[in-house]
């Protein structure tokens, strides 16, 4: 799996001619590692973790100046590490969708002079236990958040917004059972 992901990305950098590039990743299997690296402008990735089958332990890692949309799919999804970086200008937006999913581990950094937009979000109905998301948006532009978990037990949720010229925007909205720790910081 990881030699078939890593011919598609060196084959798929190797002839594209324009700066914009796209990536589009079905995962599916347990115990996987996948990383995307983009640098300039433009870019998108969109990566479906558990595409048709549920999908345990991968650790995934999106980096540079990029628009993530990665996609925790159907069934149960534990023990899964996403941490999605973006930096440099330009719009930076990163969306996260959450069914029945536990003990995962997830990270938005974006940071730089562009405007920061990250959406998570668990559907109705769904079960949530013991994720963590943190998350952290800096810089001189917009930012903002929407955060939403339905049916969330013991989770735990850390979001900071630095921006000292800027106002920022944030909605988070978590309903839970059994509630962990949860804390927004403005600076």
């Amino acid at each position: 799996m990881k030699i078939f992901l890593f011919l598609v990305l060196v084959l798929f950098g190797t002839y594209t001619y324009s700066q914009t590039s796209y990536v589009y990743i079905d995962q599916v299997g347990n115990n996987n590692q996948i990383t995307v690296e983009q640098d300039g402008g433009g870019h998108l990735t969109g990566i479906a973790l558990g595409a048709y089958l549920p999908s345990n332990q991968n650790d995934l890692k999106t980096g540079y100046n990029i628009g993530a949309n990665p996609y925790l799919g159907s069934g149960i999804s534990e023990f899964n590490n996403i941490s999605i970086k973006q930096f440099g200008p330009g719009t930076q937006t990163t969306k996260i969708e959450l069914p029945s999913a536990s003990s995962n581990l997830i990270t938005v950094d974006q940071s730089g002079v562009a405007n920061h937009n990250f959406n998570i979000t668990s559907s109705n109905n769904s079960t949530n236990i013991n994720n963590t998301i943190h998350a952290t948006q800096s810089g001189s532009a917009q930012k903002d958040f929407t955060l939403n978990l339905n049916g969330s037990n013991g989770a735990t949720v850390t979001i900071q917004q630095t921006n000292p010229t800027q106002a920022n925007s944030g909605s988070m909205t978590i309903q839970c059972t059994t509630c962990g720790g949860y804390s927004y910081i403005r600076n």
